[in-house]
């Protein structure tokens, strides 16, 4: 394995296992896949993973939204696999999250993410959680960490981090150490970390009974606006990117049951000379996914209308699939019997929709500038 065989990798958060056939290796996580993995082969790396890389001869990647859902990932798959080469995971290393069970008023620290129903803020990253601590007992005034009489003021605090607070806190730190009190100052720089991380990153994992009640209307709303009686649900998207005509490429997306499945997007360099043409593009990858691979979804979205839709008409694909587009401006929904039909903008079956097209939209530019960098390189 060589840097060259890591040039498609994408420019998205993400998980990465580095395998010896289906063995796997070595996991670690990226805010941008193509720049941490390719690292490897450009910077000095120990004898741990110079070994490694030795031994590897493939990388399979997982695409998310945001660092903390690969932070979570990466620790899920390092539990699941032992990879010998993840000496710190495998020893037991973890990432702090706040936990508030709303219903107790009781609030604590802890180094896993529960299914039980709370909340959880986090995993922090490069911070000493004692110095979290001792901020959060004097910020509201806890004798005790566990419980306090009404935890709306903290989740409130979790939730905002608003920058007037984060002018203040500096304002503290920067005045502490000018003091020489550089024990305040340190706990300060660390209650800054965990602002900034909520902020930037919006580490916030809401308890799953609330996760799985929005998946379920999200689910009721399609089936019953579409008429979908096929289970799982099980919806894709489809859109077509280039720069003017060249490096043209497209990506199809996958929402089942409720949610959207990054480890299931797909996408595609156009093999053939159509240029800007997207439709003939459309047909290419229509082609290639539903009549080749046979794919068989709930729905597919097509991002455009009545022309690109035409595609599947030409080639005949079969109507146990619904086959919608999805037009830009004015978010209208086109079907292949030529009606049209205009949400509500605040409808939960259009925001599915967009949602897919819109995840589309950047999975394919995407693609297409690493495409880009490649021919510069």
């Amino acid at each position: 394995m060589n840097a060259r065989d890591l040039q498609t990798l994408p420019a998205d958060p993400g998980v990465y296992l580095f395998k010896h056939g289906s063995e796997v290796l070595y996991i670690g996580k990226a805010k941008n896949l193509h720049k941490r993995v390719s690292s490897y082969f450009r910077s000095n790396q120990g004898p741990r993973i110079k070994v490694m890389l030795r031994a590897a001869d493939n990388v399979e990647f997982h695409v998310v939204h945001t660092e903390s859902e690969a932070l979570l990932l990466e620790d899920r798959l390092i539990a699941k696999h032992q990879p010998k080469y993840n000496v710190l995971q495998k020893q037991g290393e973890t990432y702090p999250y706040i936990c508030i069970n709303s219903g107790k008023n009781e609030v604590s620290i802890v180094h896993s993410f529960q299914r039980d129903g709370n909340l959880y803020y986090g995993p922090f990253t490069g911070v000493n959680i004692g110095n979290v601590l001792g901020y959060i007992r004097d910020k509201f005034d806890l004798s005790d960490l566990s419980t306090i009489r009404n935890v709306n003021p903290l989740i409130a605090f979790l939730e905002e981090a608003q920058k007037e607070d984060l002018t203040v806190l500096e304002a503290e730190m920067m005045a502490a150490s000018d003091r020489d009190e550089f024990e305040h100052a340190a706990e300060l720089r660390d209650i800054l970390k965990v602002a900034r991380q909520l902020r930037d990153h919006n580490r916030r994992f809401v308890a799953p009974e609330q996760i799985r009640e929005k998946a379920a209307k999200a689910v009721a709303s399609v089936t019953q606006r579409f008429g979908l009686s096929q289970r799982p649900v099980l919806i894709e998207c489809l859109d077509v990117s280039h720069f003017y005509g060249d490096y043209v490429v497209a990506a199809v997306t996958v929402w089942r049951d409720g949610y959207l499945i990054p480890s299931a997007y797909r996408r595609y360099k156009i093999k053939g000379s159509w240029g800007n043409d997207d439709f003939k593009s459309v047909n290419e990858v229509l082609r290639r996914r539903y009549v080749v691979r046979g794919e068989r979804p709930s729905m597919v979205v097509i991002d455009g209308g009545h022309q690109q839709l035409a595609e599947v008409k030409k080639l005949g694909l079969p109507d146990t699939v619904l086959w919608v587009g999805l037009a830009k401006e004015n978010e209208t929904i086109v079907y292949l019997d030529g009606h049209e039909e205009n949400l509500d903008k605040k409808d939960p079956a259009l925001l599915v929709l967009r949602g897919l097209r819109d995840a589309a939209h950047k999975f394919a530019n995407k693609y297409r500038k690493v495409l880009m960098a490649k021919r510069t390189d």
